[in-house]
């Protein structure tokens, strides 16, 4: 099932067509208890690098979560 999780939230931000849907789920994600940022670490670093400041941040910040 992890598998299934980690495949899902790829697959839900590929899809999004703009930088604010993208930071606002990553936003979501932070709050979400069942979400392991530890799974996601490959995705994160990617949209880390975003040229959008709120995606890259969002991003970031779901990072430290794995230190």
């Amino acid at each position: 099932m992890g598998q299934a999780l980690q495949n899902s939230a790829e697959n839900k931000i590929k899809n999004m067509k703009t930088p604010s849907e993208k930071a606002a789920f990553l936003q979501e994600m932070a709050n979400d208890p069942n979400f392991d940022p530890k799974l996601h670490t490959v995705m994160l670093e990617q949209y880390s690098k975003d040229p959008d400041a709120d995606v890259a941040a969002a991003a970031k910040a779901l990072l430290d979560k794995t230190k």
